[in-house]
């Protein structure tokens, strides 16, 4: 889990996905705009609040 430095001008986006192909579409159709930034994919609810609280102490 990495936390990536953010562009104020773009929307941050975390896919939280328990099948990986899944999230690794959306990923590849997010991407092909530049005003979207990944911010990371996670495979459930609980990774996903350990990866928001993670942002928030370095944000």
């Amino acid at each position: 889990m990495t936390i990536k430095h953010r562009n104020p001008d773009s929307l941050e986006v975390l896919i939280i996905d328990f099948n990986p192909v899944v999230g690794e579409g959306l990923q590849t159709i997010m991407t092909k705009d530049e005003n979207i930034e990944m911010d990371g994919d996670v495979q459930d609810g609980d990774e996903a609040l350990l990866y928001m609280e993670r942002a928030k102490d370095n944000g």
